[in-house]
């Protein structure tokens, strides 16, 4: 933990937060007292801001001793605390604790606070293409539309707070491994052009540091892999589709975190080494685009 002390004054005009007063959690004989609490529970890869504050009866001098995990940081001047709780955090808590003094009496603060899923950060950077482990899904030469990217603003698009990418492209387009894996799931009894959402067909490959690649919309038996089987970067796994939720021939890829659950809030950002066609400043793939594999 951090541990920092400040001497500071109190304040005539207090910005006092929205959430609940801390009260005196200490001593409950001093005219010391909370004026903010924290907010309990936060998004992960959101940005965790506390400004406190404290008061007393007689306007007289207040100190605050601050311990912090080593992840957050304290301005002393404002008395804000804030750091950015990361994948690593996520489903646990962290805890601040801030006591505050006046020379008669200290009360102390100590908040427990839970890091619940948020809504993936759509102006993330993607990295500089030329360091992507991933290639584009179709064989060298091939030339696609991308009709749909990631995070488009409307929320009526499929995508909206997604890092997926649909590529328009006819029936039965062979399809490559963007990345060497393990195939861990295979779907392709479902027909082309039914437009019934849970009827894709598709396959699941996970890779050695445990994300995973979806790969959605395959064509009626259009898969060429197999549960359990090891594919190389580059390797045939199917055929380009329409199945399910669709609204016209194309193939759905998408990158998670990890093995499940496959929630939007677990895609991540993902360009590709091999690709020739426009970037946007984050250096992912633009709507419109045309991309051909190199």
């Amino acid at each position: 933990m951090k541990r920092f002390k400040l001497l500071c004054f109190f304040l005539s005009a207090i910005f006092t937060f929205s959430f609940c007063s801390s009260g005196n959690e200490d001593n409950p004989d001093s005219s010391l007292e909370f004026t903010t609490s924290p907010q309990l529970l936060v998004d992960h890869n959101r940005s965790f801001l506390y400004s406190f504050s404290a008061k007393n009866e007689a306007n007289t001098a207040i100190t605050y001793q601050v311990d912090i995990p080593d992840w957050l940081t304290y301005d002393e001047t404002s008395h804000t605390i804030s750091g950015v709780p990361d994948w690593e955090r996520l489903n646990s808590s962290f805890t601040i604790n801030i006591e505050a003094s006046d020379g008669d009496g200290s009360i102390t603060q100590r908040k427990n606070i839970s890091v619940q899923l948020g809504e993936i950060l759509c102006n993330a950077a993607f990295g500089d293409p030329a360091s992507s482990e991933y290639v584009l899904p179709y064989e060298v030469g091939e030339s696609f539309k991308l009709s749909q990217s990631y995070c488009p603003s409307n929320p009526n698009w499929g995508h909206h707070n997604w890092f997926a990418y649909d590529f328009d492209m006819p029936i039965g387009t062979p399809l490559l491994a963007s990345r060497s894996g393990r195939v861990i799931a295979v779907r392709q009894n479902q027909r082309d052009d039914t437009r019934v959402c849970g009827e894709e067909n598709y396959v699941f490959i996970l890779h050695d540091d445990g994300t995973v690649a979806s790969y959605v919309h395959l064509t009626l038996n259009g898969a060429e892999v197999a549960v359990d089987q090891r594919v190389a970067q580059g390797e045939l796994i199917g055929y380009s589709g329409d199945s399910g939720c669709s609204i016209g021939p194309h193939l759905h890829l998408g990158i998670f975190r990890q093995r499940g659950p496959y929630d939007r809030q677990y895609t991540m950002p993902v360009n590709f080494t091999n690709a020739e066609g426009p970037l946007n400043a984050a250096n992912g793939l633009v709507q419109d685009g045309i991309y051909t594999a190199k």
